[in-house]
């Protein structure tokens, strides 16, 4: 949708009165929605009526364009020019939250680190794709972030560990109920922990490994019974690390790359084989990383991006191919990147998205990248909203959903963004 796409009402800009100051810059809002009345974008209107050092400072005019029209009761897809469009306002805007999609459809957003007290939160909010809408839900019944999530086959969503606004590591898991919409607690895991993964096993049961543990790196890896509502432990890794990813591999075996450990980056990867509990080195990336991106291609090998190593955010992409048990490199993003997200697309490309740059800011800006050819392309437009730690979810459509994240100085993105993939 786009704006000359509203009704009359919705586009009528004759009542708008007033005016916002910016940089000691007075901006008429009338003429903000009589030009994108015209077609204009916000960005185009910004360098228009203020001048070209708007270019800097344009994303966060357009935040606040957004915010405006939505106080006008205006729709605000029209601000969303290029490849994504609006995605619903967030009800409590959040990053280092969880996303789960929904056996019906919805997407569950859990946790988080807001913008101002509490800070760390116990809210959780689900997306609903046929409004286009975001809609509170009951409360966690323990406020987190950093934890992890997965959706169990019975339906309901799992939640467990992360921390507290003290830097406390949590112990306790809940689950959601998505009939109820209420929140229960369910067994504790043997230890406390935070910066780790989950991840949804063949057999039904729920893998965690590593993490920060009460101060200390932790090699702890343990299961989720859903039947019993039970954890138990099973063979610890070989590397103690936070922030490493698991990606579940056609074999049934589930790969760990990356992370920090005890003595900083790592290079170390092992796999766990679910048939006897157990943990085995296989081969080392070419480059030790964390906060990096792991997606399974459509081959069954796996793509390492991004991500940082010892304070500069990297560029470099590598595919381990399970069959040899070795990492290739892969060629380079064209903007370094950690924090992002990735996704893999119908085409058999994969989608980064977003994330921290060299310099320390939030990005924008999409590549792709072509599992064919090895190559890395950055795409014309970008995100409406710079973001990092966001979530990106496929939807049962195909679409992908992309919600919260961090923007630094420019707070958390207030809006979700829709991104329709091309398809093969």
């Amino acid at each position: 949708m786009d704006w000359t796409a509203c009704s009359a009402v919705e586009r009528s800009a004759d009542t708008l009165s007033g005016a916002w100051r910016f940089k000691n810059t007075r901006v008429p809002v009338k003429a903000l929605f009589e030009n994108l009345e015209s077609g204009a974008t916000v960005d185009q209107f910004a360098i228009k009526r203020i001048g070209p050092k708007m270019r800097i400072i344009g994303p966060r005019l357009n935040q606040i364009a957004f915010l405006l029209m939505a106080g006008f009761g205006l729709l605000p897809a029209q601000l969303f020019a290029g490849p994504s469009s609006f995605g619903g306002n967030l009800v409590h805007p959040r990053a280092y939250h969880t996303a789960n999609l929904l056996n019906d459809g919805r997407v569950l957003l859990a946790g988080g680190y807001l913008d101002s007290s509490p800070w760390v939160t116990n809210t959780a909010e689900f997306y609903n794709p046929v409004s286009n809408s975001w809609t509170a839900t009951g409360n966690l019944n323990v406020a987190r972030y950093f934890h992890a999530a997965a959706l169990l086959p019975n339906g309901k969503a799992l939640v467990a560990g992360g921390q507290t606004l003290g830097a406390n590591d949590i112990i306790s898991a809940e689950l959601y109920d998505p009939a109820t919409g209420v929140w229960a607690l369910t067994g504790n895991m043997s230890v406390p922990r935070s910066y780790f993964s989950a991840l949804l096993l063949p057999n039904g049961k729920v893998l965690v490994a590593g993490g920060y543990s009460n101060g200390v790196f932790t090699a702890v890896a343990e299961l989720y019974d859903s039947v019993s509502g039970t954890w138990s432990t099973t063979g610890s890794l070989n590397q103690e690390r936070i922030r490493g990813h698991l990606t579940l591999l056609p074999s049934g075996k589930v790969l760990i790359a990356g992370g920090i450990g005890s003595s900083g980056e790592t290079t170390a990867t092992e796999l766990y084989d679910p048939s006897t509990g157990t943990w085995t080195n296989t081969g080392s990336l070419n480059a030790p990383r964390f906060d990096h991106t792991q997606t399974l291609l459509a081959d069954g090998r796996v793509l390492v991006a991004g991500g940082e190593n010892h304070g500069q955010r990297i560029a470099s992409a590598e595919i381990y191919d399970p069959a040899t048990g070795l990492w290739t490199r892969s060629g380079h993003l064209k903007t370094a990147r950690a924090s992002h997200s990735a996704s893999l697309l119908p085409d058999g490309s994969v989608l980064v998205a977003g994330g921290i740059s060299a310099s320390i800011t939030a990005l924008a800006s999409l590549e792709d990248y072509n599992s064919v050819t090895g190559r890395w392309r950055l795409l014309d437009g970008s995100l409406h909203f710079a973001r990092y730690s966001q979530t990106t979810v496929t939807l049962l459509d195909g679409n992908l959903l992309i919600a919260g994240g961090g923007a630094y100085a420019a707070g958390n993105p207030p809006a979700a963004e829709l991104i329709v993939p091309r398809q093969p």
